[in-house]
């Protein structure tokens, strides 16, 4: 720090204010006050700068700023007169606006910023030069107010006190996009200031929506029937404060399930099916047949089948689940069991002479072989033949075997007669008499059966 051993007294009126001089102008900011301006004042070759003390800084409008008109300096002290005030910078603050205030000093055509500022009030020296602007606040929801400067519009300070505010500001108004999109809703609640809710729907078009700035958003996305829903891809909520606010949601995806054909033994499902996709259209008719073992196919929402069901030789088929249906969820299409044909042989015994016997041999269900002597009736497995053996050792007594309403032969001591293979109900009249019938002799060996009668 270089203090001059000068001072500077200010005269105004009766009034004297005393300053001290620095050699430099760094130093005297430093000092005291580091944003006000300095007086400067040159004794010889020397310039020497004075900051304002405190009395001046709390000046009045009418308190001066000197100008170096000198009247002596033998005691080191500098006297001049005053012929310039201070002036008043104000700031009216205005809702949503932000002032910025520069204040600068021109020495030798140079700017000097003396201060900056944003609110309230700045006293400043004849000559100061301002640069103000006004913005909104935030800018991108207020737009830019206009500027208010009183008593007139000069930026430099002369002979008056400034009065700065601005005009209220407005909203800016922004767009933003409801993208189109297909099979899914995207729904958008909105809530501009000063309004209520607003809400829109997704439709398959792209939707441009205008809004005030500071606008608050909400967005749900939900699947049509069958379909899965995307997700939203830039974000659930936010605050609209630009045009490039997009609520948008990735594609729906049909949703997807299995169709399960059930395993099933002794007869056949025949499946056929139509797979929707989810580009939306319907592939090419698939058919499946059942196995012994499950099979499970994955199909999309709405697609459409329908089955048959066949037994096997020798087997009654089930029951299908259902016969067609529109696969909504997991489907599976099934049968009760399919259920073994069993023949049930009956026989008749009928004395034309004689009480008829005989031995039956046959094939029970369970697939042994088996023998009654004269049943009534037996059960026998599907497809397999029965054996009709005389018990009676005697050439004169007869057993004429009738299958249905067909003669089949006459047999006699312990003769037997075995007939075709049966696959169905069928009766045999077994008729005991003495004559030898016309055209039969020997045993029948190869028989008729077929299926019965």
């Amino acid at each position: 720090m270089s203090k001059s051993t000068h001072v500077l007294k200010i005269q105004n009126g009766s009034k004297v204010y005393t300053c001290d001089l620095y050699t430099t102008m760094a130093e005297a900011r430093k000092e005291l006050y580091p944003n006000q301006p300095l007086f400067r004042v040159k004794i010889g070759n020397e310039t020497l700068y004075a900051p304002f003390t405190s009395t001046l800084d709390s000046a009045t409008e009418s308190t001066p700023l000197v100008c170096p008109l000198f009247a002596g300096q033998g005691d080191n002290t500098l006297y001049c007169v005053a012929q310039h005030a201070f002036y008043k910078v104000n700031i009216t603050p205005v809702a949503n606006a932000k002032f910025t205030v520069i204040a600068y000093e021109n020495i030798g055509n140079v700017l000097y910023e003396i201060t900056r500022w944003n609110s309230g009030a700045k006293w400043l020296p004849f000559g100061t030069e301002l640069d103000i602007a006004v913005s909104g606040d935030p800018d991108d929801i207020w737009m830019s107010p206009g500027l208010v400067i009183t008593p007139n519009t000069e930026v430099w300070l002369v002979n008056k006190n400034k009065e700065i505010t601005a005009t209220a500001p407005t909203r800016w108004t922004y767009e933003f996009l409801l993208a189109g999109t297909t099979h899914q809703t995207v729904t958008v609640k909105y809530t501009q200031p000063g309004k209520s809710e607003t809400t829109k729907t997704s439709t398959s078009s792209a939707q441009y929506i205008s809004v005030l700035a500071g606008t608050t958003w909400s967005a749900t996305v939900a699947g049509a029937t069958g379909y899965n829903p995307g997700s939203l891809q830039y974000g659930s909520s936010g605050t609209i404060r630009d045009n490039n606010t997009i609520i948008d949601a990735s594609a729906a995806t049909l949703k997807t399930f299995t169709l399960k054909l059930a395993a099933t033994s002794n007869q056949t499902i025949t499946l056929k099916y139509k797979n929707h996709k989810s580009d939306g259209t319907v592939a090419a008719e698939v058919t499946k047949t059942s196995t012994s073992s499950a099979q499970s196919f994955t199909v999309g929402y709405g697609t459409t089948w329908t089955a048959t069901l066949a037994a096997a030789t020798g087997y009654t088929k089930g029951t299908l689940s259902a016969s067609s249906g529109t696969v909504k969820a997991a489907t599976t299409v099934s049968a009760t069991a399919a259920t073994a044909i069993t023949p049930k042989i009956t026989f008749t015994w009928t004395n034309d002479g004689w009480t008829p016997t005989a031995t039956i041999t046959y094939t029970n269900t369970s697939g042994n072989s088996a023998t009654a002597t004269k049943p009534s009736s037996v059960t026998i497995k599907y497809n397999t033949k029965i054996k009709i053996t005389d018990t009676k050792n005697s050439t004169r007594y007869y057993l004429k075997i009738t299958q249905g309403s067909t003669y089949k032969t006459a047999i006699h001591n312990k003769e037997s007669w075995t007939s075709g293979a049966l696959t169905s109900n069928t009766t045999f009249k077994i008729v005991g008499y003495y004559d030898e019938p016309t055209g039969s002799s020997g045993e029948g060996s190869g028989g008729e059966g077929g299926g019965g009668e």
